[in-house]
């Protein structure tokens, strides 16, 4: 546990002496919050918060596919191996320092969505339930794009397309379309419920109406689903790619 804290101490710190992209990733959706209350007004911001939200979190794919790019072009694997880091140590290091940065800019969001006059019917455990695995699903793509990409600006590129498609087909941005290729319990499941960002949405615009966590238990248990698979894919990419091409003498 020491390990694991002194070096997510180190990737803050990493993280404030670059003030712009520190910055970027906490004043977007600021700027955002504020752009769609000037757009649509008192009445018309309350529908888009839970976007918002959703893509202060989205922000980890691009964050923790950037970091683990940068770990691994820099070498910096190989030399905390010697220090008898292991890979869970490291990765739930970086995964830390990355929620870390993610949880400021949720609640600074918040924060002013709450000032512009926005009301929540939830409790602040199903949104820190919500939140988490969506920050938990984010992080692992992330993670998984980096451990893949060979530099900083594979990393680039790819954790941008995946954004995209995040985006565009999650409802963050548009509304889309029911696609039913079967129906569990009256619930439409179709291609589009394999983004785990769709999930998030639908079930955070539907607990900040009123409803409860068990009025999207559907919604909760496949993000838990797709949070678990894609952590599963981080971190084997991660061990891959990264980890086993980083092994030093004497260590395994």
């Amino acid at each position: 546990m020491r390990r694991v804290l002194a070096f997510t101490g180190a990737t803050l710190r990493q993280h404030a002496r670059d003030l712009p992209t520190l910055a970027a990733a906490i004043g977007s959706p600021l700027l955002l919050t504020a752009f769609h209350r000037l757009l649509h007004g008192a009445e018309g911001f309350a529908r888009w918060v839970p976007a918002l939200v959703v893509f202060a979190l989205l922000q980890l794919v691009f964050a923790s596919a950037l970091q683990v790019a940068r770990e691994r072009a820099q070498g910096t694997a190989q030399r905390l191996r010697m220090t008898r880091l292991t890979a869970a140590e490291f990765l739930v290091s970086l995964a830390l320092a990355e929620l870390a940065v993610s949880t400021v800019a949720v609640a600074l969001t918040w924060g002013l969505a709450a000032s512009f006059g926005f009301e929540s019917f939830a409790g602040w455990s199903t949104i820190g339930v919500l939140c988490g695995l969506t920050g938990l699903a984010h992080a692992a793509m992330g993670l998984a794009v980096g451990a893949v990409s060979s530099s900083a600006t594979r990393a680039f590129i790819l954790a941008s397309f995946m954004m995209f498609v995040l985006l565009l087909f999650s409802g963050l941005v548009f509304p889309m379309p029911t696609i039913s290729w079967f129906q569990v319990d009256g619930q439409p499941w179709g291609p589009l419920d394999v983004l785990p960002t769709r999930h998030a949405m639908l079930s955070l615009s539907r607990v900040l109406n009123g409803e409860s966590l068990s009025d999207v238990l559907e919604n909760v248990i496949a993000l838990a689903v797709l949070s678990a698979v894609w952590c599963l894919l981080g971190v084997g990419a991660f061990h891959r790619w990264v980890w086993r091409r980083s092994s030093v003498d004497g260590v395994p």
